[in-house]
């Protein structure tokens, strides 16, 4: 009986809190409470685990986080890379990668020649803090067949974005620049700080 109680417990925190232990996520459970509260506006704070965690591909759970609007989006350590294919971020934005964390760009995309892991197109106010978190890439990879030649698979690109703020993140094995910098037809990129990347 007493066990029983004990299971009634953890269930109840599992569904009430929203940063639950990483381990409650590992199986690929996504917290719909804490999601729709964030989809609401209830919550500013929006943790990437509440979508989901897939050892195989967590690029939906890593976008749809980014894409509810939440100002700030958390990419949580989970003993795990978070593997993933191109991600898009918004203007409004602040992500933050707990330290220990992947960011690891999944085997056999990133087929597109320009196709970077973390990019943003006309965006601006965007503050990335990842101390002691990672952005790893393929590049021996991205030399041979199916890959096309490219120098433009980047870690981080930033077309026309402005007021962008970056701090701690590490970049490795990218196919092109680690950090890119460029403007668009519409808008130049300026206002960009590093701090210890």
């Amino acid at each position: 009986m007493r066990k029983v109680f004990i299971l009634s417990v953890a269930l109840i925190l599992s569904v009430n809190v929203p940063y639950a232990c990483a381990n409650d996520y590992v199986s690929g459970v996504a917290n719909a409470e804490a999601v729709a509260a964030v989809v609401a506006g209830t919550l500013d704070e929006a943790n990437v685990s509440w979508w989901g965690f897939d050892m195989e591909d967590s690029t939906e759970a890593i976008q749809a986080a980014i894409d509810s609007g939440a100002p700030k989006v958390t990419i949580p350590y989970m003993g795990k890379p978070w593997i993933v294919r191109p991600l898009e971020m918004r203007s409004d934005l602040e992500l933050f990668l707990e330290p220990g964390v992947v960011l690891l760009a999944k085997k056999g995309e990133f087929l597109g020649r320009g196709d970077s892991l973390l990019a943003a197109t006309n965006a601006s106010n965007i503050k990335i803090t990842a101390y002691g978190a990672t952005i790893l890439m393929n590049h021996r990879d991205y030399l041979l067949p199916p890959y096309e030649k490219a120098e433009w698979r980047m870690g981080l690109r930033l077309d026309g974005s402005t007021n962008i703020l970056v701090e701690g993140l590490r970049i490795e094995g990218s196919g092109g620049d680690g950090i890119y910098i460029g403007a668009t037809s519409t808008h130049s990129g300026e206002r960009f700080v590093t701090r210890g990347v």
